[in-house]
């Protein structure tokens, strides 16, 4: 994570890097709810992102997402994957309250978390690393699991509702 932690530490904007290990999506959420700064980034361990247009589109109460044309238009329609690296404000973890924390929802965490967001769509430069392969496959297990997580929605049995895109 030599190579990562370095590219972070360049930008001032970041006070604090936290790094977690494991797969389950919420992970990264939990470790999020410690940091000391009520603004998040996050991403996966597997690319390098640039930092730059995403802190400059920041806005209050949207989640701004690093992604690729080619996932844009995988995902059109669905809630967008974090894994690339987002930008958000600490307060927009409060809607994971109330849900059951299943094994489902722990891998299935960016779905429920962009699915209750405004979220803006950004291509910034993204560099993949040698660990990359296989980290961004999307099979029929996937869109069963991500249709699973939505359909049965909050633990109130209320249906997540759309939310706008920027």
């Amino acid at each position: 994570m030599g190579e990562l932690a370095e590219a972070l530490q360049s930008y001032a904007e970041i006070e604090e890097i936290i790094f977690i290990r494991g797969d389950a999506q919420f992970n990264r959420y939990r470790a999020a709810r410690r940091a000391k700064s009520h603004f998040i980034y996050t991403q996966d361990d597997f690319c390098i992102t640039d930092l730059r247009p995403l802190i400059s589109a920041f806005e209050l109460g949207v989640v701004t997402i690093a992604l690729t044309p080619e996932l844009d238009e995988l995902y059109s329609g669905r809630p967008t994957p974090l894994k690339l690296g987002a930008i958000f404000e600490r307060r927009m973890l409060d809607c994971f309250e109330g849900w059951e924390h299943d094994q489902l929802f722990m891998r299935q965490a960016d779905v429920v978390f962009a699915a209750s967001q405004s979220t803006r769509v950004l291509y910034p430069e993204i560099r993949f690393l040698g660990n990359a392969e296989g980290r961004m496959v999307i099979d029929t297990e996937y869109w069963a699991m991500e249709d699973r997580v939505l359909g049965y929605g909050h633990s109130t049995n209320v249906k997540l509702e759309e939310r706008p895109q920027h």
